[in-house]
């Protein structure tokens, strides 16, 4: 928050990450530092859109219409796009279909997991991989 205040060592900062190869993505966009107002301001390569946008998104049209503008204004940017918080196929499904991101993340595919989580789960042999 406190890079963010400063604009100009924010970009340069940044700038000087993408040099090294660092990929930078805007977390929880929509809500609380991550505004609109980053999207050309900053040189980012993805955002990931807050759970909060999809909640309501298969009974209300608005919610549903604000998400396919994110993700069509951040495509014009060349930006890539996550959508957080899939907790539901319904919500899955939907997004799939209608709104079309390049990734979702949520409950419905795993919880967070700890080191030693990851280090068990990287061990396991999926069948259907």
């Amino acid at each position: 928050t406190a890079l963010l205040d400063d604009k100009s060592l924010t970009r340069e900062s940044i700038e000087d990450l993408k040099a090294l190869g660092v990929r930078i993505a805007l977390d929880d966009f929509g809500t609380g530092y991550s505004s609109l107002s980053y999207l050309h301001k900053l040189p980012l390569d993805k955002i990931k859109i807050d759970r909060s946008f999809l909640v309501d998104m298969n009974q209300n049209r608005q919610s549903l219409d604000l998400l396919k503008g994110i993700v069509s204004l951040s495509r014009t940017l060349g930006l890539s796009v996550t959508i957080e918080g899939v907790e539901t196929f319904e919500q899955l499904k939907t997004l799939v279909h209608l709104v079309k991101p390049d990734f979702v993340q949520g409950f419905l595919f795993g919880a967070a997991l700890s080191a030693s989580g990851i280090e068990t789960m990287s061990s396991v042999t999926w069948p259907f991989a």
